[in-house]
């Protein structure tokens, strides 16, 4: 192991998987949600998001996720989460769907359901 503090927390960073979550707006709620709990949920490794038009752009290493929205209206919400290892196709996950009667979607309600999505997709639950 390196003797700097800085090459030293580089090494730690590239033994560290990582994982690249794909939305179609990174900046978004859910896609934010998502990417907390994949922190919460794997914290031995490294999480980033890229916005689906960005990721084009770049070459991923690593695991992907890419968080798919069918549906969503201001009491309801369905998505997948597709997955893929480095230069392999995506596997569909499962559609989550998530609705509220008499009351419209609120940050809390997304953060669990954003817990379901993780919980639900079993080839994340591989990792």
């Amino acid at each position: 192991m390196p003797s700097d503090p800085t090459q030293a927390a580089s090494q730690v960073q590239k033994e560290r998987a990582l994982v690249s979550l794909i939305c179609e707006d990174k900046t978004s709620a859910l896609c934010t949600d998502v990417q907390s709990q994949l922190q919460d949920q794997m914290s031995d490794k490294i999480i980033r998001s890229f916005d689906a038009d960005e990721n084009q752009r770049f070459s991923v290493d690593g695991i992907q996720v890419k968080l798919v929205v069918t549906r969503q209206t201001n009491d309801s919400i369905s998505a997948r989460l597709d997955v893929a290892d480095a230069g392999q196709d995506f596997v569909e996950g499962p559609v989550i769907n998530f609705d509220v009667m008499d009351a419209t979607l609120t940050p809390r309600m997304m953060g669990k359901f954003a817990a379901d999505l993780i919980k639900y997709t079993p080839e994340l639950l591989r990792l």
